[in-house]
């Protein structure tokens, strides 16, 4: 299984959304771009890159996602607020590998066919998950019913891959808890799963469920040795 660490953005720095309402986040590190030379460093395979201020409409992040991007240190599949075409545009110019794509990509199937078409194998498609319902607009409110799997939504779509986010899991550092299960199927696109990644046997509970990949947050920054080894598949 690949692991991928995340670099989630709030304000400037790295910081993780605390999973208790009215928390503040949990400050990282006030040089994003310095983090991302660490991971890279330690051989990370990818670096999952989010800008949590455009996700919430809160502001954004772009100079700072633009300056990991052009660095080139090492692939990254950035999200975070992407609902139009040209930002998505600009992110593959500015060296992105792969852009995820969540709240337009679920309300709007035909765009994200649109999308999908145009950078085939490079979108991704974002799935945050709570209480078995999909979350979109910076989980701030409801899909409908129609969006409650990968199936309906990204079926028949040249994708580089479907990540789902485990959010009733997400930063508790406590397990994946409920795992939505990858459908029986082809192996492609990538099936992705965050939340609640700790130890190593959550990615074996991942991979059992069909996962060929995990996002690690804060537990990655704990011992960041343990979750990259030059790239090579974990466990």
């Amino acid at each position: 299984m690949r692991v991928y660490p995340a670099i989630d953005l709030w304000g400037g720095e790295v910081c993780f959304l605390d999973p208790e309402p009215g928390l503040p986040p949990r400050r990282v590190s006030a040089d994003p771009l310095r983090t991302a030379r660490s991971w890279a460093a330690a051989g990370a395979a990818r670096i999952h890159l989010v800008d949590l201020d455009a996700a919430l409409g809160r502001g954004d992040n772009h100079r700072v996602v633009r300056t990991i991007l052009e660095s080139g240190l090492v692939p990254v599949q950035v999200g975070g607020g992407v609902r139009e075409e040209d930002r998505v545009a600009e992110l593959f110019d500015q060296g992105a590998e792969r852009v995820i794509v969540s709240t337009r990509a679920v309300q709007d199937p035909a765009w994200l066919q649109r999308v999908a078409r145009r950078w085939p194998g490079r979108m991704i498609l974002g799935l945050d998950r709570k209480g078995g319902e999909t979350l979109i607009a910076g989980r701030t409110a409801r899909a409908g019913p129609s969006s409650g799997s990968a199936g309906p939504v990204g079926a028949g779509r040249p994708l580089g891959g479907i990540l789902v986010t485990n959010v009733d899991a997400e930063g508790r550092a406590a397990g994946v808890g409920a795992v939505m299960p990858v459908p029986e199927g082809p192996t492609e696109p990538e099936w992705i799963a965050a939340g609640g990644v700790s130890c190593r046997a959550d990615l074996a509970t991942l991979q059992a469920a069909g996962y060929a990949s995990a996002v690690v947050g804060i537990a990655a920054y704990r011992d960041p040795a343990r979750w990259t080894r030059g790239g090579e598949e974990l466990p």
